[in-house]
Formats: C-alpha cells, sequence, structure tokens
C-alpha cells in the first residue's frame, strides 16, 4: 500500500459529491489477479513536470506540454487528459513513440524539466513487494453455488493469487487450492462469501474457515552456470572431469578465446618476429605479447622477449 494525497474533486461527475464515511471506514483492501491482464494501454504515457506547478497553473503548462509534442518532437498525439500521477495522460500514435519519450530522460521547457513514463509504472501508487510463499489452502464449508473456479478464484484475489485447486477431491464439504501468498500471517482465518439480496436491505452471508496446510518458499531460479573448464571441454567423458577450484577466476568463454579458429603452427611460431616496436631513439624495445610456441612432441615452451632484446627460456 501507498500513502499519498489525493483530490478527487476534478473526477467527480456532475452532481455527485463525496461521502468520507468517518474514520471507523476501512483504510483498503487488495486485489491479486488470477491471470495477468494484457496491456491493452501501451500507446499511452503520463508526463511529469518537476518542479511540481501549482494546480492554478496545471492547465497551462498541459497545453506546453503537448505544443511541444506536436511542434518540436513532432509527435502525433490523439488525446490528452488531466492525470492524477502527473501533469498530463497522453495518448499517442503507438508503443514506439512511448518508448521513445520514457528512454529519453529528462526535456526542459523554460525553468522546468518534464519526463515522461508508462501508464502502470507511475512513481505516486506503484511499489513492489519482496518475497511471498506458495502452499495450499483448505477451505471448508463453502457452500455448493459457490465452489466454482471463478469464486473460489475471487476468494484467494483478496489476500493471494489462485493458481489451482484440487479438482478432484471427493470430499465435497472442502477446497483445496494451491495459491501463492505474502506469509502465513496475512492469510485469513476465514473468508465470508455473500450476496446482496434482491429485494429488501438484506444481505445473506456463508462463513468459510481457511487452514494453511503447507507454505514454502516462492521457487527460487536455478544456479548460475559453470564456469568453463580450463581444457575447453564442458562435457568430457566419464572420469575425465577436471575439478579445478579456481575455475571462478577465469574470464568467460568468449573471453578467452576458446571460440576462435586456431591459427596454424608454422604461423604462430614466427609471430615472434613482428612483436616488437621500436619506442623512441634511444632504442628501448617493448614486447607487445607473449608467444606460445606449443610442441606436439615436447613440452611447451614460452619465448619472451626482453628489453635488451635477448630471448629467454
Amino acid at each position: 500500500m501507498v500513502v499519498f494525497e489525493v483530490d478527487p474533486t476534478p473526477w467527480l461527475p456532475w452532481g455527485h459529491q463525496v461521502i468520507n464515511g468517518g474514520g471507523t471506514r476501512l483504510p483498503g483492501t487488495y486485489y491479486n489477479s488470477t491471470q495477468d491482464p494484457p496491456a491493452r494501454h501501451k500507446s499511452y504515457c503520463i508526463a511529469m513536470v518537476e518542479p511540481t506547478p501549482p494546480p492554478q497553473i496545471a492547465g497551462l503548462w498541459r497545453n506546453q506540454v503537448h505544443d511541444f509534442l506536436v511542434g518540436p518532437l513532432q509527435r502525433q498525439v490523439l488525446d490528452v487528459q488531466p492525470s492524477l500521477f502527473g501533469i498530463a495522460l497522453f495518448h499517442l500514435s503507438g508503443p514506439n513513440s512511448v518508448n521513445a519519450l520514457v528512454q529519453h530522460g529528462n526535456y526542459q521547457i523554460q525553468n522546468r524539466f518534464v519526463r515522461f513514463m508508462h501508464v502502470n509504472e507511475a512513481v505516486a501508487n506503484h511499489r513492489a513487494t519482496l518475497g511471498f510463499c506458495k502452499g495450499w489452502l483448505m477451505f471448508l464449508g463453502i457452500p455448493p453455488d459457490y465452489r466454482t473456479t471463478y469464486d473460489i478464484a475471487n476468494a484467494v484475489s483478496t489476500f493471494g493469487k489462485y493458481h489451482f485447486c484440487n479438482e478432484n477431491d471427493p470430499v465435497l464439504e472442502r477446497v483445496l487450492v494451491y495459491a501463492s501468498f505474502p506469509s502465513p500471517q496475512l492469510v485469513p482465518r476465514d473468508v465470508v462469501f455473500g450476496k446482496f439480496a434482491s429485494v429488501g436491505d438484506a444481505k445473506e452471508t456463508w462463513t468459510a474457515p481457511v487452514f494453511i496446510l503447507s507454505a514454502d518458499f516462492a521457487d527460487a531460479l536455478p544456479a548460475d552456470k559453470y564456469p568453463m573448464p580450463p581444457d575447453g571441454n564442458p562435457h568430457p567423458m566419464l572420469g575425465q572431469l577436471q575439478h579445478n577450484p579456481n575455475m571462478f577466476v577465469l574470464p568467460q568463454y568468449p573471453e578467452v578465446g576458446w571460440d576462435a579458429v586456431p591459427e596454424p603452427h608454422d604461423q604462430q611460431q614466427g609471430a615472434g618476429d613482428n612483436d616488437m616496436e621500436q619506442q623512441d631513439e634511444g632504442g628501448d624495445e617493448v614486447h607487445e605479447s607473449m608467444v606460445l610456441n606449443p610442441s606436439p612432441n615436447s613440452d611447451s615452451t614460452a619465448s619472451v622477449i626482453g628489453p635488451e632484446n635477448q630471448q629467454l627460456q
């Protein structure tokens, strides 16, 4: 939940007024969608003006941002409306136009900065909660007419997310549901199913106790990939795997050069003659690389060209 100030007056329909409900009104509720809704508003963006102008000139700045989009930026604006979390809500020609504005950063208009963001990522009411559990829940006493996937999913959505239920359970008085929830402490002890009567001021309710059967942490992602073995063979024959405790210090596979085509042996052997260059008139010679001259019938020998043009073996 996010705490922020809001003025509902600009969004009231004509002839209506707000009924506060007093200090005993419920502070809020929760809803978790069983299935993520499709993204149907990728062509919309919110314009933020910083520092935030006072409400008396908000309309003026809304027009200035609109003229800035249509004029210097040459964007096609299909619609513009006031925004609860910014100076304006713009409907552009397509998602590519929105992404270009969001990724650009801040624009300067007069003595203020303007930035754009996606409609589902408004800073004022967008938050994330880390950590949740998955487990089985048991509902007892749900009325038979409410033992449908739609009603059970809506009941779970008040505190968690419904995944599936045991539809083949032979026991009719219980419903086993596999769901995600923040923690066992936030799972209610019962869920009240109700409906408003068609006539009169009555409401019928049925109370169903909820029991937590398991509460495991959410599935973690798999471990990181293994480093490349020193011999460059990630799948050796059985019993030939090289266990090197210092393999983690090696760079990634492409950086080592194992994916490069090896040069012929004669070119490698003569490459040391061209790896020298002179820097000053004093005649100092500095080597640029180390040349390895492997031999198929003998041990490898490293030839290093020293500062005095001497060869060390």
